[in-house]
């Protein structure tokens, strides 16, 4: 029987990935820490996700399966998993990403001897072909809403959240950036939120997935703010500039984006 406290509840939507989902499963159960539940919300896949799913439950009973009747998208499935989560604590994996064995054992204990209500980590990128291509994405040791208003340097993947102290907390059903709005709905609770700098974590980039689309991101950002700032006709003007500046950098010099992204 798993015990609530300090059971860290994993949040992991899946649509049409039986690819890769294994590997992000497999990836769970090798970490050492133990005291997990993995929600897998598969969300109306038509492919073999399911079966995926199924099998590793047999093998394992810390995963929980949810079927969504129909495609609600990411956002919506990982607030089912939200709701239905027992755990003190919340992560977040997307299921083709991964995690290092000792993300979970590090950061739990970052942020109990910190008292960090809201953590995130460094992370790798990783190609389509399953090929490491050696760049960590950095982040700032310390973010709050200021910050956030004009970029997004927390990888989903990397996120854990004390439910316990904060409640729970759920994304905005729209496409792209749910994640943005969700992390700064966190922050309005826990005011600031702390980076554990180390890579522990590995971001599958994809050629055709919604994050390559630089235009839409750059609307989404827009809903971002308007849904997240009171006075978002006022911040919008000011902050948009940094924003493009910061991707821009981000995608044509990135070893900058990480000293500035570290400065900040």
């Amino acid at each position: 029987m798993i015990n609530k406290q300090d059971l860290v509840s994993i949040i992991m939507p899946a649509y049409n990935c039986e690819h890769q989902l294994g590997w992000a499963i497999e990836s769970v159960i090798s970490q050492t820490y133990k005291n997990w539940e993995l929600i897998i919300v598969n969300d109306a896949s038509k492919d073999k996700t399911l079966s995926v799913i199924e099998k590793y439950q047999k093998l394992e009973n810390r995963i929980r399966l949810i079927s969504n009747a129909s495609n609600y998208g990411a956002a919506e499935s990982r607030n089912i998993a939200t709701k239905n989560a027992a755990g003190k604590y919340i992560a977040f994996l997307d299921a083709d990403d991964l995690w290092i064995k000792d993300k979970l054992m590090k950061q739990i204990i970052f942020m109990k001897k910190n008292k960090y209500d809201f953590t995130y980590t460094y992370y790798e990128n990783y190609g389509s072909d399953n090929k490491n291509l050696k760049f960590i994405q950095k982040a700032p040791f310390k973010i709050n809403r200021l910050k956030m208003s004009f970029m997004c340097p927390i990888g989903c993947l990397t996120v854990v959240y004390n439910s316990d102290r904060l409640s729970k907390i759920y994304a905005p059903n729209i496409n792209r950036r749910n994640d943005y709005v969700l992390w700064l709905k966190v922050l309005e609770k826990s005011k600031s939120g702390y980076c554990l700098k180390e890579n522990l974590a590995k971001y599958r980039l994809s050629k055709t997935g919604l994050s390559s689309n630089k235009f839409l991101n750059i609307i989404y950002y827009f809903k971002v703010i308007r849904l997240s700032f009171k006075y978002w006709l006022f911040i919008i003007p000011i902050t948009t500039p940094i924003y493009l500046f910061i991707i821009l950098i981000k995608k044509k010099m990135p070893l900058l984006y990480n000293q500035i992204i570290r400065l900040l």
